[in-house]
């Protein structure tokens, strides 16, 4: 995942609020792999990626 892609996704999640912890927590990882993952420090694998983008874009909130 490019950097641009990184900003968007980190940018829509923001936008939705939802939080490093949230998200970590569906996608059974640390909220520090993420927030390296969104600041292009590591990556994930595709899977993960995948699921980071499919949890982003169909949350809803309470």
């Amino acid at each position: 995942m490019t950097k641009q892609e990184r900003d968007y996704w980190s940018g829509i999640r923001r936008m939705k609020r939802i939080t490093l912890e949230k998200l970590a927590k569906e996608l059974k990882c640390s909220r520090s792999l993420l927030s390296m993952f969104e600041n292009n420090q590591c990556d994930m694998s595709d899977e993960k990626i995948e699921a980071y983008k499919k949890i982003i874009s169909n949350y809803k909130q309470n």
